[in-house]
């Protein structure tokens, strides 16, 4: 399934049998940053505002990410890099070209 929010931005949102995954593309012409960005996809995943997250500079270098995946002076940014890594529960996973990822948490009922 794939939405337009009010802003113009695509976002995407699957389930699988065991795990809700919800993917957004990062706009680099707006001033919103990517970090932004991300903080706002597990927000609308875990379903509570920003402030109540974990967050995320407690489990990734903000700036190391902002500056991995910002456009260079010589040319477009990298788009081979990926960056994953957890929040609030929720894996996320961010792609050079400007797509964040997150997965639900997946809950086993088989276990106590």
């Amino acid at each position: 399934m794939t939405e337009v929010d009010e802003d113009g931005s695509r976002r995407q949102a699957a389930s699988t049998a065991d795990r809700d995954v919800y993917s957004v593309q990062h706009d680099w012409t707006d001033e919103t940053s990517l970090v932004t960005t991300v903080v706002k996809a597990v927000s609308a995943v875990a379903g509570v505002r920003p402030p109540d997250l974990e967050p995320l500079y407690s489990v990734v270098n903000t700036d190391a990410l902002e500056r991995l995946f910002r456009p260079t002076d010589d040319g477009p940014r990298p788009t081979e890099s990926v960056v994953r890594f957890p929040v609030s529960g929720h894996d996320v996973t961010v792609y050079g070209d400007g797509v964040v990822v997150v997965e639900a948490p997946s809950y086993d009922d088989s276990k106590p």
